[in-house]
């Protein structure tokens, strides 16, 4: 038996069709109730509307599940991020007093305000959250258009050399081609 809606999408027809031949109380622990009721018009189109709104429903809260875990998961990286903003502030103090020390003070001033330059992005990243930083980067974004685009290029075109400097790295024990050939 073919019902117009469930021939129109293929889809929803197939969805359909793997719940109703299953059995009864098995698709009663999946949670989505497939009964008509009796408002919905003919029983197989308002079963499969009722369907199809409650598998819809159930994707936007996977959906939103996903992004707070994604949420967790930049907040973490980012706590990460400031312990070792923290840690190269320390090593750019230390330098900074050894250059003082043995360059001059001017020289081992300018390392220390470097250093502090740092401790400041540190602390910035610290006070903000993601959603925060998302947001600055989109307003960013909508206001500087080419220099977001031209930031971008940099980014790629240097991601794109350093994957081509680690694909060309010798493997332990062979001899690289170029090597190889010129032998």
């Amino acid at each position: 038996m073919k019902f117009n809606y469930l021939g129109r999408n293929p889809g929803v027809r197939e969805l359909f069709r793997l719940v109703t031949a299953t059995q009864e109380d098995s698709v009663a622990s999946t949670g989505i109730d497939i009964e008509p009721e009796a408002n919905e018009g003919s029983a197989p189109d308002g079963a499969a509307n009722r369907l199809v709104e409650q598998v819809k429903g159930q994707a936007g809260g996977l959906s939103e599940l996903a992004f707070a875990k994604a949420g967790e998961f930049a907040d973490g990286r980012k706590q990460d991020a400031v312990q070792k903003l923290g840690i190269v502030v320390e090593v750019i103090r230390d330098l900074a007093d050894g250059a003082g020390d043995q360059f001059g003070s001017g020289v081992g001033g300018l390392v220390h305000r470097g250093g502090d330059v740092v401790e400041t992005v540190a602390q910035s990243l610290d006070r903000q959250s993601v959603g925060d930083m998302v947001d600055g980067a989109r307003s960013l974004i909508t206001r500087h258009p080419g220099v977001a685009i031209g930031v971008a290029s940099i980014a790629g075109l240097l991601i794109g050399r350093i994957a081509k400097a680690g694909m060309r790295q010798p493997v332990a024990g062979k001899v690289p081609f170029e090597m190889e050939a010129a032998a």
